[in-house]
């Protein structure tokens, strides 16, 4: 999978990273299998599809707010230049879940799954490619809602599906749902 990427550039800088080439990057490993689950296995065609969808997410963000997708290894970094990139990740967190509510008009569950991949994504970055991005991705809130689940009776799963009058009396709306 190659994306093109057409959102605000990285600066040339020795001390930043593009992030999409590296999602990209942990994306193809998961595919190829040198990114395994911590128990040993492959990771699942749905794990790595909703990392992709992910990564869509974050590239359509990107270029949509104009946010340039950066990282910093923190090893290289100065005091002040801590306390930017703290600060960067911070206005990022606030600024993309504030674009999955409002703009994507995403729940609370489907937010919280996108920040989940993103502590992935940078456990990854840690551990696998040995880049200190430092701790500030783990202050990422995993929203989340408990659903409950609903039952039905198999005689009111039999009327939803052939009691033709109230199909009849459904608008247009509910009817393709």
């Amino acid at each position: 999978m190659h994306l093109k990427f057409q959102c605000m550039p990285v600066k040339n800088n020795k001390k930043e990273l593009e992030l999409l080439p590296l999602f990209e990057r942990f994306i193809k490993d998961c595919k190829t299998g040198r990114r395994l689950q911590a128990n040993g296995r492959a990771l699942t065609g749905g794990c790595i599809q909703n990392y992709t969808y992910c990564l869509k997410l974050l590239l359509k963000f990107a270029t949509e707010k104009q946010f340039a997708l950066r990282i910093r290894p923190v090893n290289q970094l100065n005091k002040r230049e801590l306390i930017t990139e703290k600060n960067y990740w911070n206005r990022f967190y606030k600024k993309f879940t504030d674009y999955l509510y409002l703009d994507c008009r995403h729940y609370d569950n489907y937010v919280g799954a996108n920040i989940k991949i993103l502590r992935v994504f940078f456990n990854y970055l840690q551990k696998e490619l040995l880049t200190d991005t430092g701790s500030f991705y783990k202050k990422f809130y995993v929203t989340k809602e408990e659903v409950p689940v609903i039952t039905l009776l198999p005689e009111e799963l039999n009327f939803l599906i052939y009691n033709q009058e109230f199909e009849n009396g459904l608008t247009p709306f509910l009817f393709s749902l």
